[in-house]
């Protein structure tokens, strides 16, 4: 929803991936440079990978000039299972930015985005508030529709309706009062 990809100010970078292909996935960017977080004198790697597999949603990793970068291979725990998977299989291809990008649609990227912002209070919450008005100014019509349609789906109200309001009142949005 940004002309460019340096527009919107970010922390790290967020990499949706389906679980199978984890391993595949660190070893290409271990390959180009990429090292894991925790890495260092005092890291028990062994600990460290039983963790990541049976308790963790995200490899953490860095780049050489000192990008964050968070591989998620499964959503935060109070996705409900199955959003993830959900959520890649309706992604469309995005041969700009790859040849096996996909982007999210828009609604998941939304619903994702808003519940994010429960799981990790953002650093710069105005700027969460923002693009969520910046991805519903991008959509359709029938955007709202789509949103509730896949909130109810999942059962994730709870986290999404005070976002929608505080968007919806920021902006005198119709869209997130709708939502």
């Amino acid at each position: 929803v940004y002309a460019g990809w340096e527009e919107r100010p970010t922390g790290d970078v967020d990499v949706l991936i389906a679980p199978a292909d984890l391993d595949r996935a660190r070893a290409a960017l271990r390959a180009i440079g990429w090292a894991d977080m925790g890495e260092g004198a005092d890291s028990d790697e062994a600990a460290d990978e039983a963790f990541l597999r049976a308790e963790g949603y995200n490899w953490k990793a860095v780049e050489p000039g000192g990008v964050p970068l968070e591989l998620h291979f499964r959503l935060w725990g109070c996705a409900p299972e199955g959003l993830g998977a959900s959520v890649l299989t309706r992604a469309v291809a995005d041969p700009e930015a790859g040849e096996t990008a996909r982007r999210l649609r828009l609604e998941d990227a939304w619903v994702l985005h808003a519940v994010h912002w429960w799981t990790t209070l953002p650093v710069r919450p105005l700027l969460y508030l923002w693009d969520l008005r910046r991805i519903t100014e991008a959509a359709g019509d029938r955007f709202a529709a789509d949103v509730t349609t896949q909130v109810r789906r999942w059962g994730l109200q709870l986290f999404v309706a005070p976002v929608a309001a505080a968007v919806g009142a920021l902006w005198d949005d119709a869209t997130h009062r709708a939502i």
